[in-house]
């Protein structure tokens, strides 16, 4: 499946983009992160300091329910490594990535 490409315009998005390079991450797979996190960080909210568990599972289930069992997969994936890139960089709090649901916890 061929990503239109997606260019980080956020500045977090760009420092998810290098930490995951960092990390070893496909260029693809980095494609695909970031895509998926822009499309969630406009509900989620731009400020990841306000974050909780309870919003977290809210905009996933709300997102994965509104679209396929294989977006919804992807979007849980790449917030979970979204929330692991702000709590290294101490902008949210630790373990935040453990709280993003499975898609089958949304049905």
């Amino acid at each position: 499946m061929a990503i239109a490409s997606h260019k980080p315009k956020l500045p977090l998005l760009i420092l998810f983009s290098k930490y995951l390079h960092q990390r070893g991450l496909s260029p693809l797979t980095i494609e695909r992160y970031q895509y998926a996190v822009a499309i969630i960080i406009p509900t989620l909210g731009a400020n990841p300091e306000k974050l909780t568990p309870a919003l977290i599972q809210q905009v996933v289930c709300d997102l994965a329910s509104a679209r396929s069992l294989e977006f919804g997969k992807s979007i849980t994936v790449a917030l979970r490594s979204y929330l692991r890139f702000l709590s290294f960089e101490g902008l949210c709090p630790p373990d935040l990535d453990k709280t993003v649901p499975t898609v089958a916890q949304c049905a």
